[in-house]
Protein backbone atom coordinates (compact mmCIF):
# COMPACT_ATOMS: atom_id res chain seq x y z
CA UNK A 1 0.00 0.00 0.00
CA UNK A 2 1.11 3.72 -0.60
CA UNK A 3 1.40 5.46 2.27
CA UNK A 4 2.84 8.48 0.53
CA UNK A 5 4.34 9.65 -3.05
CA UNK A 6 2.70 8.30 -6.22
CA UNK A 7 3.19 5.02 -8.50
CA UNK A 8 3.61 5.25 -11.83
CA UNK A 9 2.90 2.22 -14.38
CA UNK A 10 4.76 1.89 -17.85
CA UNK A 11 3.66 -0.68 -19.98
CA UNK A 12 6.83 -3.45 -19.75
CA UNK A 13 9.68 -0.42 -19.80
CA UNK A 14 10.54 2.21 -17.37
CA UNK A 15 9.30 5.70 -18.37
CA UNK A 16 8.08 4.44 -21.56
CA UNK A 17 4.67 4.18 -22.47
CA UNK A 18 3.07 5.43 -19.05
CA UNK A 19 -0.41 5.11 -18.62
CA UNK A 20 -1.65 5.10 -14.84
CA UNK A 21 -0.45 6.65 -11.51
CA UNK A 22 -1.49 4.94 -8.65
CA UNK A 23 -2.42 7.44 -5.00
CA UNK A 24 -1.57 7.56 -2.02
CA UNK A 25 -3.66 4.50 -0.14
CA UNK A 26 -3.79 2.74 -3.36
CA UNK A 27 -2.01 -0.67 -3.07
CA UNK A 28 -0.02 -3.27 -6.08
CA UNK A 29 0.92 -6.54 -6.16
CA UNK A 30 -2.09 -8.10 -4.84
CA UNK A 31 -3.34 -10.16 -7.85
CA UNK A 32 0.53 -11.23 -8.97
CA UNK A 33 0.53 -13.07 -5.87
CA UNK A 34 -2.57 -14.39 -5.08
CA UNK A 35 -2.96 -15.50 -8.63
CA UNK A 36 0.95 -17.01 -9.40
CA UNK A 37 0.78 -14.56 -12.11
CA UNK A 38 4.11 -12.45 -13.31
CA UNK A 39 3.60 -8.55 -13.48
CA UNK A 40 3.55 -7.52 -17.35
CA UNK A 41 3.55 -3.50 -16.17
CA UNK A 42 6.78 -1.64 -14.76
CA UNK A 43 6.22 0.06 -11.48
CA UNK A 44 8.06 3.74 -10.40
CA UNK A 45 8.35 6.01 -7.57
CA UNK A 46 6.98 8.80 -9.47
CA UNK A 47 6.59 11.74 -7.08
CA UNK A 48 9.45 14.30 -6.37
CA UNK A 49 9.14 13.51 -2.89
CA UNK A 50 9.94 10.37 -1.15
CA UNK A 51 7.46 7.69 -2.16
CA UNK A 52 6.58 5.45 1.13
CA UNK A 53 4.94 1.79 0.34
CA UNK A 54 4.07 -0.75 3.23
CA UNK A 55 5.21 -4.14 1.77
CA UNK A 56 4.58 -7.70 3.05
CA UNK A 57 6.56 -10.85 1.75
CA UNK A 58 4.83 -12.80 -0.44
CA UNK A 59 5.45 -15.66 1.61
CA UNK A 60 3.87 -13.88 4.61
CA UNK A 61 0.73 -13.20 2.56
CA UNK A 62 -0.09 -16.92 1.37
CA UNK A 63 0.85 -17.78 4.89
CA UNK A 64 -1.87 -15.91 5.80
CA UNK A 65 -4.38 -16.47 2.93
CA UNK A 66 -3.71 -20.48 4.15
CA UNK A 67 -4.45 -19.53 7.86
CA UNK A 68 -7.35 -17.92 6.80
CA UNK A 69 -9.15 -19.72 3.76
CA UNK A 70 -12.08 -17.19 3.93
CA UNK A 71 -9.82 -14.01 3.71
CA UNK A 72 -8.44 -15.36 0.88
CA UNK A 73 -11.51 -16.22 -1.01
CA UNK A 74 -12.50 -12.81 -0.47
CA UNK A 75 -8.87 -11.63 -2.13
CA UNK A 76 -8.94 -13.72 -4.52
CA UNK A 77 -12.10 -12.57 -5.45
CA UNK A 78 -10.88 -9.12 -5.37
CA UNK A 79 -7.52 -9.94 -7.01
CA UNK A 80 -9.42 -11.54 -10.12
CA UNK A 81 -11.22 -7.93 -10.44
CA UNK A 82 -8.52 -5.77 -9.87
CA UNK A 83 -6.18 -7.39 -12.30
CA UNK A 84 -9.47 -7.43 -15.10
CA UNK A 85 -9.83 -3.76 -14.19
CA UNK A 86 -5.84 -3.54 -14.50
CA UNK A 87 -5.92 -4.95 -17.84
CA UNK A 88 -8.82 -2.70 -19.18
CA UNK A 89 -6.72 0.56 -18.49
CA UNK A 90 -3.89 -0.98 -20.22
CA UNK A 91 -5.75 -2.53 -22.98
CA UNK A 92 -7.65 1.34 -23.30
CA UNK A 93 -4.28 3.39 -23.49
CA UNK A 94 -2.75 1.03 -25.75
CA UNK A 95 -5.93 1.59 -28.07
CA UNK A 96 -6.13 5.21 -26.94
CA UNK A 97 -2.64 6.01 -27.84
CA UNK A 98 -2.08 3.58 -30.98
CA UNK A 99 0.87 1.80 -29.44
CA UNK A 100 1.19 -1.27 -30.41
CA UNK A 101 1.45 -4.26 -27.42
CA UNK A 102 3.76 -6.37 -29.40
CA UNK A 103 7.01 -3.99 -28.37
CA UNK A 104 9.26 -4.87 -31.21
CA UNK A 105 6.81 -3.63 -33.61
CA UNK A 106 5.81 -0.56 -31.65
CA UNK A 107 9.48 0.30 -31.38
CA UNK A 108 9.55 0.24 -35.31
CA UNK A 109 6.51 2.49 -35.46
CA UNK A 110 7.83 4.46 -32.54
CA UNK A 111 11.01 5.45 -34.85
CA UNK A 112 9.29 6.55 -37.80
CA UNK A 113 8.92 10.40 -36.92
CA UNK A 114 6.35 10.86 -39.28
CA UNK A 115 4.00 8.89 -37.06
CA UNK A 116 4.65 10.14 -33.78
CA UNK A 117 5.89 12.75 -31.46
CA UNK A 118 7.68 11.32 -28.57
CA UNK A 119 7.45 13.49 -25.36
CA UNK A 120 8.78 12.47 -22.07
CA UNK A 121 7.50 13.12 -18.77
CA UNK A 122 9.84 13.11 -15.74
CA UNK A 123 8.56 13.30 -11.98
CA UNK A 124 9.45 17.22 -12.48
CA UNK A 125 7.51 17.95 -15.13
CA UNK A 126 4.87 20.26 -14.31
CA UNK A 127 1.13 18.65 -13.81
CA UNK A 128 -0.14 21.04 -16.41
CA UNK A 129 1.92 19.60 -19.04
CA UNK A 130 1.57 15.69 -18.08
CA UNK A 131 -1.34 14.09 -20.53
CA UNK A 132 -4.71 13.70 -18.10
CA UNK A 133 -4.34 10.29 -17.85
CA UNK A 134 -1.45 10.58 -16.04
CA UNK A 135 -2.47 12.93 -13.48
CA UNK A 136 -6.29 12.40 -13.10
CA UNK A 137 -7.08 9.66 -10.69
CA UNK A 138 -10.34 9.34 -12.71
CA UNK A 139 -9.31 9.71 -15.99
CA UNK A 140 -10.35 6.22 -17.12
CA UNK A 141 -12.66 5.37 -14.94
CA UNK A 142 -14.78 8.59 -15.94
CA UNK A 143 -13.84 7.84 -19.69
CA UNK A 144 -14.70 3.91 -19.49
CA UNK A 145 -16.66 3.43 -22.85
CA UNK A 146 -14.43 5.21 -24.75
CA UNK A 147 -13.15 2.06 -25.91
CA UNK A 148 -14.58 -1.30 -25.56
CA UNK A 149 -12.36 -4.24 -24.36
CA UNK A 150 -14.10 -7.47 -24.25
CA UNK A 151 -14.39 -9.46 -20.93
CA UNK A 152 -13.28 -12.62 -22.21
CA UNK A 153 -10.05 -10.01 -23.89
CA UNK A 154 -9.50 -9.08 -19.72
CA UNK A 155 -9.70 -12.60 -18.48
CA UNK A 156 -7.46 -14.64 -20.74
CA UNK A 157 -4.14 -14.49 -19.13
CA UNK A 158 -1.24 -13.23 -21.50
CA UNK A 159 2.15 -15.55 -22.50
CA UNK A 160 3.78 -12.94 -20.86
CA UNK A 161 1.97 -13.60 -17.19
CA UNK A 162 2.11 -17.58 -18.23
CA UNK A 163 5.52 -17.70 -18.37
CA UNK A 164 5.97 -17.18 -14.66
CA UNK A 165 2.60 -18.53 -13.76
CA UNK A 166 1.97 -20.93 -10.77
CA UNK A 167 -0.88 -22.09 -8.67
CA UNK A 168 -1.19 -20.64 -5.33
CA UNK A 169 -0.90 -24.47 -3.97
CA UNK A 170 2.68 -24.82 -6.23
CA UNK A 171 3.66 -21.98 -4.18
CA UNK A 172 2.62 -22.69 -0.68
CA UNK A 173 4.11 -26.64 -1.35
CA UNK A 174 7.62 -24.79 -2.64
CA UNK A 175 7.45 -22.31 0.55
CA UNK A 176 6.96 -25.26 2.93
CA UNK A 177 9.64 -27.32 1.56
CA UNK A 178 12.33 -24.11 2.14
CA UNK A 179 11.34 -24.60 5.59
Amino acid sequence: MIFKGKVTLSLSVKDENEYFTLYTSNFFGDYQILLGLKSTECYKASSTSHTYCQCIKKSSLLDLMSTFPVAHSIFTDRATKRRIEFRRIKKQFEKFADVNPDSVIDQKNVMDPSKFTIKYYSDNSKEQDMPPFLNDPDFYFTKADIIKVPLETLENVSDSEQTAMQSAEEIQAKLHMQT
